[in-house]
């Protein structure tokens, strides 16, 4: 009888008609089994054609069954930042407060304009500032292009004055701009999508819900669950 092959995870038989040890029976049910990480990702752009959007939502395309990419898509609608505005919080201000909080980790990705971060992304952090959204948060930093160095160096210190956790392993810089690679194009690149897909399997290790197990019968650093290794 065929077994069903779930993203992410090896399949019950090996394709040679050789079936798994009773462990890694065992592990695969058990990553089964593990709530997912949930992951929010703001795009800090609000360009139709943005690439790090594209760049977000081919990370989402690709995510393993045990980490869920939820993209936010209400960027444009946060009032400019006001202090006076603070005591009575913005309903969509709230929503997003609400949203990283129940996060298990965030990821951004966002352009350089003029050698800073884009004005809607910093307005956004700016309305998460006086709140706890951030405080140890696991964060990661994704980039479409490898000239966007002042940007993302900026992005990375007002998120760390925030008090979030920049996890190294989920900062990936891909090269798109310029390369003529759609969403589709992206998921498909081998070297770009194993890299979208290292950096999130590096976000869930350091997420609050992360699952400290290394399924045995991938050798396969792209393929492995190893949280063990990774703390």
């Amino acid at each position: 009888m065929a077994t069903a092959q779930v993203r992410g995870l090896p399949d019950c038989g090996n394709g040679n008609g050789h079936y798994l040890s009773g462990i890694a029976q065992r592990t695969r049910l058990l990553i089964l089994a593990m709530p997912s990480t949930k992951i929010l990702a703001i795009s800090g752009s609000l360009r139709v054609g943005s690439l790090n959007s594209m760049l977000l939502r081919a990370a989402m395309r690709l995510a393993p069954t045990h980490i869920e990419v939820d993209l936010y898509r209400d960027l444009h609608a946060l009032p400019l930042f006001n202090p006076d505005l603070e005591a009575m919080t913005p309903a969509v201000v709230a929503e997003l407060r609400a949203r990283i909080i129940s996060s298990d980790a965030v990821l951004v990705a966002s352009p350089e304009y003029a050698h800073g971060v884009t004005g809607v992304i910093k307005n956004a952090l700016d309305w998460m500032v006086g709140n706890e959204s951030f405080v140890d948060k696991a964060v990661g930093l994704f980039n479409a292009s490898p000239r966007a160095t002042i940007a993302q160096a900026a992005l990375r210190e007002t998120l760390v004055t925030m008090s979030a956790r920049i996890i190294d392993d989920a900062c990936v810089t891909v090269g798109i701009l310029g390369s003529g690679l759609d969403e589709d194009g992206i998921v498909r690149d081998p070297d770009i999508s194993t890299s979208i897909l290292r950096g999130l399997r590096a976000l869930h290790c350091a997420s609050d819900r992360h699952a400290r197990v290394t399924d045995p019968t991938q050798d396969d650093a792209l393929n492995a669950v190893d949280c063990q290794k990774r703390s």
